[in-house]
């Protein structure tokens, strides 16, 4: 097994050995929500622009190590349409920390305050920026359907994908990695996933082997954060554990069609179990970060341009007068250190 803990972001040795060409990141679910989560901890002075400042050091963090790297900065832009239609109550039990705090005195937009600032300073920076008004769609399946078509372009084409977010799992292979970031209040921990077998460390179970039967496994387990229930008849782990356990045990192929017949001998009646197999079938569409029907077809001409820019980037001049002018325009603080290594690279 080779599944690296990285501790903390900054740790970035691991990738002087991996020539990534380009590298996706969450920013909502990775730099912004996690630390408005934690803004008790904090003084409500620094608070406003702490998601800004730490995504800053994660940049020029990777920067250094990756020079020619693209970086794909993606926030969320909604729930798509095509979801909702299917699962009204998806994602309903969340609570927004898009309202949280004070800013200049008054309570304020803290969320899209930091994502005002990511996205300014990353357009000077030439990287590209998904902002949350040019989507209407997730970070994670906006980020499945970049990938999945650089690949169909060149499959060679190396990508890093950085979240918190289990659902990226479910992108690796051999030329799709991911760093999954474990964040709690007492706990910040990083996985660098680069073998298939690092899926079951992560989710904390063992008969688990290919990203596949992690859709099948999660579409049966459901999604408390997401609202998404357990498909009908199931009411505890006990029978989906036991279904991959054997499965592993006597090296039977797990499939669809598989899972179905193991379930349909646990239901007495046909209308039960139709109702157990639609469930099922829709939590595989709702969790599968691949599934491109969830993405409006707006949307994909908007996200093909954004392809081309990814794949055929222009080199404009970075202006560092701009980004000067912007530091001062908003009053943000970088101690010396950082703000060296941050004109360090634009100017080398």
């Amino acid at each position: 097994m080779e599944c690296k803990k990285l501790g903390f972001i900054s740790n970035k040795e691991h990738l002087y050995y991996e020539k990534y060409d380009y590298i996706f990141i969450d920013v909502s679910s990775m730099l912004i929500v996690p630390y408005l989560n934690l803004e008790k901890y904090q003084s409500t002075d620094r608070i406003n622009i702490t998601p800004f400042v730490e995504t800053v050091k994660f940049y020029v963090n990777m920067k250094e190590v990756l020079p020619k790297t693209k970086f794909i900065f993606v926030f969320d832009g909604g729930i798509s349409i095509n979801i909702k239609k299917i699962y009204p109550t998806y994602k309903a039990n969340r609570k927004s920390k898009r309202n949280t705090g004070t800013l200049d005195g008054n309570t304020n937009n803290l969320y899209d305050y930091n994502c005002m600032l990511i996205k300014q300073l990353f357009d000077y920076l030439n990287e590209i920026v998904i902002s949350s008004n040019v989507i209407n769609n997730e970070a994670d399946f906006i980020i499945g359907y970049l990938i999945k078509n650089v690949k169909k372009e060149n499959c060679k084409l190396k990508n890093l994908v950085v979240s918190h977010d289990k659902d990226y799992l479910l992108m690796y292979d051999e030329n799709v990695h991911v760093i999954y970031k474990h964040f709690t209040p007492t706990v910040k921990c990083n996985y660098l996933i680069k073998n298939f077998d690092c899926i079951s460390e992560i989710i904390n179970f063992y008969y688990l082997r290919n990203v596949k039967e992690l859709l099948y496994y999660k579409a049966l387990m459901g999604d408390i954060s997401d609202n998404i229930k357990k498909p009908f008849g199931i009411t505890n782990k006990t029978p989906i554990e036991n279904f991959f356990t054997n499965s592993c045990l006597e090296d039977k192929e797990i499939s669809y069609t598989s899972i179905l017949e193991y379930f349909n001998n646990k239901f007495k009646k046909i209308d039960l179990y139709n109702k157990f197999e639609k469930d099922f079938r829709r939590n595989i569409f709702l969790m599968n970060v691949f599934n491109e029907e969830i993405i409006l077809d707006s949307d994909k001409i908007k996200l093909n341009k954004i392809l081309n820019e990814i794949l055929y980037p222009n080199n404009n001049k970075i202006e560092i007068n701009l980004i000067k002018n912007f530091i001062s325009e908003f009053g943000l603080y970088f101690d010396e250190e950082e703000t060296n290594r941050l004109f360090k690279y634009l100017i080398g």
